[in-house]
């Protein structure tokens, strides 16, 4: 009887050891993301994942903040392959997004070290600028499509619904869960821009439309060769500006899509 009960005991310990087994399993690979206030400053600004890979516990805080002139370089770094290694001048591009500071947001880890921004440009004031004749010409270029070709375009010279393009760029392994309140901070920011802006520069955060430029993978069937991709289809957001809300501390964000690697934009 004595050896019965050491055996049936062994089993259920066996048991427990190998439901704890499956528990870490489960938690391999999950990212938790949760935010830090700042009651001192009456800010959020601090994003935290927690990542357990193999058993090891990976923890990383992102800081969303403004942007700085002084970010130039990084941004520009981001923008270099925004044509599929085609040439653009994206030293004017990165001037004009590091320059324009109501509107904008990098993701750090630090000080200096940059890992991502997103922010907007109000297309029908700087169509003519060399860097956007490029851009507007590679995305006409990869919608093939005559009737979306014919929306992409007349969605561009439409001045009387102001469009915003909006330039997203990360690390490529950065969390996913860095998107959602990346966007919201950027939209935080145009409200808060259109309403305390200089009076020469609210309309330069008067969107009616906004255009978002990703990267897609396309399956290549086979037999087909190894060409660039085109773009199957584009989707446009439109998003009424009624400034309804202003922004009370704009020294660190309240809060956007990390990119995958993919083969075409």
């Amino acid at each position: 009887e004595e050896e019965e009960e050491e055996e049936e005991s062994e089993g259920e310990k066996s048991k427990d050891d190998n439901e704890d087994d499956d528990d870490d399993d489960d938690d391999d690979d999950i990212i938790d993301f949760v935010v830090d206030e700042d009651e001192d400053n009456n800010s959020k600004k601090r994003k935290r994942t927690k990542t357990k890979l193999n058993e090891e516990l990976i923890q990383v805080d992102f800081d969303f903040c403004d942007m700085r002139e002084k970010d130039f370089h990084a941004v520009k770094q981001f923008l270099l392959p925004y044509t599929n290694g085609g040439q653009y001048n994206v030293t004017e591009l990165a001037d004009l997004i590091s320059n324009q500071v109501e509107a904008g947001t990098t993701i750090r880890i630090d000080e200096d070290n940059v890992v991502g921004f997103i922010s907007v440009l109000h297309y029908p004031s700087y169509s003519k600028t060399d860097c956007f004749k490029t851009l507007t010409h590679f995305i006409l270029d990869k919608c093939k499509d005559k009737t979306k070709h014919e929306t992409l375009e007349k969605m561009l010279k439409d001045k009387n619904k102001p469009l915003g393009w909006v330039f997203s760029e990360r690390l490529i392994n950065l969390p996913f869960q860095v998107g959602p309140p990346l966007n919201k901070a950027l939209f935080d920011d145009i409200k808060w821009a259109a309403e305390n802006s200089e009076s020469d520069k609210k309309d330069l955060f008067n969107f009616e439309t906004f255009l978002f430029v990703t990267y897609v993978t396309i399956k290549k069937k086979r037999g087909e060769s190894n060409g660039e991709g085109e773009i199957e289809s584009f989707s446009s957001s439109s998003h009424s500006n009624n400034n309804k809300n202003s922004k009370n501390n704009k020294n660190s964000k309240n809060n956007k899509n990390s990119k995958n690697n993919k083969n075409s934009k």
